[in-house]
């Protein structure tokens, strides 16, 4: 199933109940600095973010691996 055009990660996520989530760094990190902006305390039901890609030590991953979903 694909993500309707128009509609964002962070609300697909949602809708569709997800509880596991794997794509690459910079899409986790949209997706949190979406949460932080609705200032949702969770994402959803989610319970696992999966990120691959490139090692890289950044403040954004680092926030990633604290964000405490």
């Amino acid at each position: 199933m694909r993500r309707p055009s128009g509609m964002s990660r962070l609300d697909w996520i949602v809708k569709t109940g997800a509880t596991y989530v794997m794509g690459v760094p910079t899409h986790a990190m949209d997706i949190l600095a979406a949460q932080r902006r609705a200032k949702l305390a969770r994402i959803g039901d989610v319970e696992d973010l999966l990120h691959g890609g490139r090692a890289d030590p950044s403040r954004g991953l680092r926030s990633i691996h604290s964000a405490g979903h």
